[in-house]
């Protein structure tokens, strides 16, 4: 079993965290393990209801091996590995007592080439920018591990997502979860996101949270 099925995390009536986080991860956790779907998903939140959060809490009994979140950009990279440091007083998992103590937090990583593969063993979430994918890249990380390495795959602005080196990295993970995760369902060249099936999830009046699996 994986830390993330065996480590015990304070989620669906934590008053810290916000609701739609609450809603959001309840219906990823429906569609991967009630559903047992291995189409992807895709959560759709507004800017300011807690994106990072959502990616922070949406492994845990859902994952059963190692997490590889893959960010657009650098800010934003810095950004979400800033929110899940261990040693910032901000923590998210401890702020939000979704998890009780240091101990209980999960190895989060940002890849690097110069990682050793022992390193990289021992994490449970690695974090990245994509252009670290690319397969013209030698030291890409395609090219270092094997395609069941990750069991689980978020996609951080997913209206990105259909750009050619993350598609090729969701090929080659082909038997990991993926969840994409985003404040608007177009693309940053204003084309939706090419959808088989949308489901509405949930729609509140301050908030709305719509998942399509793709």
């Amino acid at each position: 079993m994986s830390y993330f099925m065996t480590t015990p995390a304070y989620i669906r009536d934590n008053h810290l965290l916000r609701e739609p986080q609450i809603e959001a991860y309840t219906t990823i956790y429906e569609h991967f393990n009630v559903r047992n779907s291995t189409e992807h998903a895709l959560v759709v939140l507004p800017t300011g209801t807690g994106k990072t959060g959502l990616m922070a809490i949406s492994p845990y009994e859902i994952s059963n091996g190692r997490v590889l979140i893959i960010t657009p950009q650098t800010v934003i990279r810095d950004s979400v590995l800033g929110s899940l440091d261990s040693a910032d007083a901000k923590n998210f998992w401890l702020s939000t007592r979704v998890l009780n103590s240091y101990d209980e937090l999960p190895s989060v990583i940002e890849y690097d080439k110069k990682l050793t593969n022992g390193i990289l063993d021992q994490s449970d979430i690695v974090v990245l920018n994509y252009h670290k994918l690319q397969e013209r890249l030698d030291s890409s990380l395609v090219k270092r591990v094997p395609s069941d390495y990750f069991d689980f795959i978020i996609i951080d602005e997913a209206h990105h997502a259909e750009a050619r080196t993350w598609k090729k990295a969701i090929e080659y993970f082909n038997s990991a979860k993926v969840l994409k995760v985003t404040g608007t369902p177009f693309r940053s060249d204003g084309k939706k996101l090419m959808v088989k099936r949308y489901t509405h999830i949930a729609l509140r009046e301050q908030w709305r949270t719509d998942m399509l699996r793709v």
